[in-house]
């Protein structure tokens, strides 16, 4: 994740595995660092996908909301 000086932040791809012994927990290192908004749902300003290859997008749909904010999920907070 790259944070911009103004703190906007930018994630370029994503390859989020089955966290284990050698296999850092991504999403939650990614959870700890993203800002909240006014109604509590975590947000990137842009994400960026160089290529569609599963160790670029691993994890995008599971872990992250890919609609318009108003579908926003509390209980899922995705």
């Amino acid at each position: 994740m790259i944070e911009l000086e103004d703190g906007r932040t930018i994630l370029v791809d994503v390859n989020a595995r089955q966290p284990g012994a050698d296999i850092p927990d991504v999403i939650a290192q990614l959870r700890k660092r993203l800002k909240r908004d006014a109604l509590g749902r975590l947000y990137l300003d842009a994400f960026l996908l160089t290529h569609p290859d599963q160790d670029h997008c691993r994890g995008l749909r599971e872990h992250f909301h890919l609609g318009p904010p108003e579908t926003w999920s509390k209980t899922t907070d995705k």
